[in-house]
């Protein structure tokens, strides 16, 4: 019997790609709405506030995955444990990080005063905090048979609000978009995952269960966001020196398409969440559906490419004020296709609690980005850094895999 079933695939599929494309679409319309300038400052709000939720969220994701697909049935109080602390970290870390954010960010993000752009930060994190929470107790209950439907339904109601904001307000409508859209997804995913959650007091679960609770942060929790730490960060620092080196009007063009390489490695990373559910709640190995998934993603790099194709294509229609890199275009997409391969690895790592090895293979990718975000002279060689990171980073996790199941085959 398949691990992964035919239906969840579609599910998740659907699920990605209209979850996905709406913040590509949200960046597009900006793109064309503002001008260059404007656009520039709007790339960098939105990377600072992934590059801090992605620091903050210590992996949560992946943990209450993890933890779901694990205890849910045979230690609900374990699981409901495990997720609340984990979700006091981030939400702390959230505070914490916003407030350095603001005290070297470019005086250009400062539309209203400090107070307001560090509550706007805050809020915009913590929604999506408690969104990759959600999402991940759904794959580990495999709760998914729903999550297509209401991302298609909300799909249109999140764009045309946007639409509407950036066509009235211009500048500060792209900005609010941004929060818009959070709340949006986190309203019906939140709701679907509450009918998932285990009826047990919340309360004595934290004390009972503290000492399982901090195991799994230790081995899951704190690798994984880690790993998280190198990665949407350095994309957050790539474009704070990006911006000092070529000004906004070359961020600008660095994160049009930089929007697409984030939609591109998406999809795959989803569809290895349900791999994680799958390997944690079975305890199996899963060699065979690895090597597949492996295959599954070459075959993805051919419609990777061509998504870039016709981006190039369309660019002058889509963002008419935004210059199209074609060199960023072409590493990016390479990127995209290597750093696909890899997250099939870190979902096989994350479900043996093996986030070390995450952290490992991540901090490969990141110094490769750091290096070429210092030298860049242009942004042609931020992404190929990129590309070279990516390429080092599937390598170390093939490598990785290579002695992981060389132990496993000599345990058995």
């Amino acid at each position: 019997m398949s691990i992964i079933k035919r239906a969840d695939i579609y599910q998740v599929v659907l699920y990605a790609a209209f979850s996905r494309l709406s913040l590509f679409l949200i960046s597009a319309i900006a793109a064309y709405y503002l001008t260059a300038s404007e656009y520039g400052i709007f790339s960098y709000v939105l990377v600072g506030v992934s590059g801090i939720a992605a620091l903050s969220s210590m992996g949560i994701g992946v943990t209450c995955n993890t933890v779901t697909a694990s205890w849910r049935c045979d230690d609900p109080e374990r699981m409901v444990s495990s997720i609340v602390w984990v979700f006091l970290l981030s939400a702390s870390l959230v505070l914490a990080l916003s407030a350095v954010f603001i005290a070297f960010a470019s005086r250009d993000v400062f539309i209203f005063n400090g107070w307001a752009v560090y509550a706007y930060l805050s809020v915009c994190c913590l929604l999506m905090i408690l969104y990759g929470g959600a999402e991940g107790i759904l794959y580990g209950a495999d709760g998914l048979k729903d999550m297509a439907f209401y991302s298609i339904i909300f799909f249109p109601l999140v764009i045309v609000g946007s639409l509407l904001m950036m066509a009235i307000f211009g500048f500060l409508g792209a900005i609010f978009s941004i929060i818009f859209l959070r709340f949006m997804n986190l309203s019906w995913i939140l709701t679907l995952a509450s009918k998932l959650w285990p009826r047990v007091p919340i309360r004595p679960a934290l004390k009972t269960k503290a000492r399982m609770a901090r195991d799994d942060i230790a081995k899951i929790a704190l690798p994984i966001g880690g790993a998280a730490m190198l990665s949407g960060p350095l994309a957050s620092l790539s474009i704070f020196i990006m911006e000092r080196n070529v000004g906004m009007e070359g961020v600008a063009s660095f994160a049009f398409v930089y929007q697409y390489y984030v939609l591109s490695v998406f999809l795959p990373g989803v569809i290895g969440n349900v791999l994680i559910s799958r390997f944690s709640s079975k305890r199996d190995r899963g060699k065979k559906v690895f090597i597949i998934s492996l295959g599954a993603v070459v075959f993805y790099s051919f419609f990777v490419f061509s998504g870039f194709f016709l981006l190039s294509l369309l660019s002058s229609y889509l963002a008419p004020n935004i210059k199209f890199e074609n060199g960023v275009a072409f590493f990016l997409a390479l990127a995209a296709v290597f750093y696909c391969g890899s997250a099939v690895f870190h979902s096989y790592w994350a479900a043996n609690q093996k986030g070390v090895f995450v952290l490992g293979a991540q901090a490969t990718f990141s110094c490769f980005v750091l290096w070429g975000a210092i030298i860049a002279k242009n942004v042609d060689m931020v992404a190929m850094s990129f590309f070279v990171g990516a390429i080092g980073q599937y390598l170390a996790n093939s490598y990785l895999w290579v002695k992981w199941r060389r132990r496993c085959d000599l345990a058995t």
